[in-house]
């Protein structure tokens, strides 16, 4: 495997360069899978940008990551180093009030003190981002997710005079963090599913900003019909990809897996992913007595599951809207699970619905044991049915949720807003 050596080769750039900020992709093996993805198929549209992580979760970056060349393209200064110190003090130098304007904004408006030591911590580099942007001539920024990395977006470009962007999901859209200046600031806001959209609909008018809102989904790799067509589905086998948080509800599932147990003896359930319910969960399998049933994969690497899933697994999941409000956007396993022929039982919260349409999956009431365990009940009894809605799912994604063409659509909007920028 090759050793990762953060990249120096700036010169390479191209005039239109554009920068990425993530929250730590490709140094994490948990979060933002999909974004990693995303920015792996990017580079097949265009190759003149670079990623730069608000932080390092992990030493190294993932495999996949070296594997596909994106590595190449990652910018990653420790946030206390020589560089980052160098870049901020020549930007405070030349623009003092500009910087003392923006670190007033983040102590007013970062709307928490979560938000505001992240926005504070991440100040530094934002302020080595403009002077990266200046000296390297990058004509755009784009944040994923409207937290402290848009922060970073936000300040680079108004220090540094270039166009910014930023791409929102859910939880980030929700975190009143500096948004009515983000809203007011940014080229464009990009949302990857309805509910998105709904929001920040919602928050544009409450800051009577005229912001320009796009819809470009979160796309997948899709492979060949025929790399999972050939197998049978396995009614028998049950999959639960996704964090052990409340709103993903791996608790019921348990339990209507154990329902389903009676009937059904030979039945199995996998469990992948980690997060903070993950004991709670495992204790109570040992409860229900069902342990040789139920296997806990932990994280995998997405082409891992990418693997399991075209074995065609039924992917479950229960998903609800939490006391907290807490919901789905488009939950990108059931993208993947669509794109390589697993069969789909879920509910109808969120967005979920918008993606799984009539006769593509089987949307089953949230938050009911029972309606759950009739639901799994039904896939086992009707495999064919299972096939067909397999089928029409991948029918379904078309070149909506193509990867490919998602990035070039994200490709094509940012290169649009610079060349407007520019232009006297």
């Amino acid at each position: 495997m090759a050793v990762f050596k953060p990249t120096n080769n700036f010169n390479l750039l191209k005039t239109g360069s554009v920068v990425f900020i993530t929250t730590s992709t490709p140094f994490s093996e948990q979060a933002e899978i999909f974004v990693l993805d995303e920015l792996i198929t990017y580079r097949e549209v265009s190759t003149n940008f670079w990623v730069l992580p608000a932080r390092r979760r992990e030493r190294e970056p993932v495999p996949s990551a070296l594997e596909s060349g994106l590595i190449g393209h990652v910018v990653s200064p420790a946030l206390l180093s020589f560089e980052i110190v160098w870049g901020a003090l020549r930007v405070l130098c030349r623009q003092p009030r500009a910087v003392v304007r923006q670190v007033g904004g983040i102590l007013r408006h970062s709307g928490s003190k979560r938000n505001l030591v992240n926005n504070l911590l991440s100040f530094p580099k934002a302020l080595w981002l403009a002077d990266f942007v200046l000296t390297y001539k990058v004509e755009h920024i784009h944040a994923y997710w409207l937290s402290h990395t848009a922060t970073i977006a936000m300040v680079a470009a108004d220090l540094s005079g270039v166009p910014w962007s930023g791409t929102g999901y859910r939880w980030d859209i929700e975190s009143s963090n500096h948004m009515r200046a983000k809203f007011a600031s940014a080229t464009f806001l990009r949302c990857a599913d309805e509910l998105g959209r709904d929001d920040m609909t919602r928050l544009r008018t409450i800051y009577g900003t005229d912001t320009k809102l796009v819809m470009v989904r979160t796309g997948v790799h899709l492979p060949s019909r025929d790399s999972w067509s050939h197998t049978p589905v396995d009614i028998n086998w049950f999959v639960c990809a996704g964090t052990f948080v409340p709103r993903k509800q791996q608790e019921l599932l348990v339990r209507a897996f154990a329902l389903h147990l009676q009937r059904h003896p030979t039945a199995r359930l996998e469990l992948i992913g980690d997060g903070p319910l993950r004991q709670r969960v495992a204790q109570l399998v040992q409860e229900l007595g069902i342990g040789s049933a139920v296997a806990f994969r932990g994280t995998l690497p997405l082409e891992q599951l990418r693997a399991i899933l075209r074995q065609r697994p039924i992917s479950v999941l229960p998903s609800i809207i939490t006391d907290a409000a807490e919901q789905e956007g488009i939950p990108v396993v059931l993208i993947e699970a669509m794109a390589n022929g697993s069969p789909i039982v879920s509910t109808p919260t969120g967005s979920i619905g918008a993606l799984v349409l009539e006769e593509c999956g089987l949307l089953v009431e949230p938050g009911i044991v029972e309606s759950l365990a009739d639901g799994l009940a039904l896939v086992a009894a009707e495999p064919l049915r299972a096939k067909l809605w397999a089928d029409r799912a991948y029918d379904r994604l078309g070149a909506e949720f193509d990867g490919k063409v998602c990035a070039r659509r994200l490709a094509d909007l940012i290169s649009s807003t610079s060349h407007q920028s520019s232009t006297p």
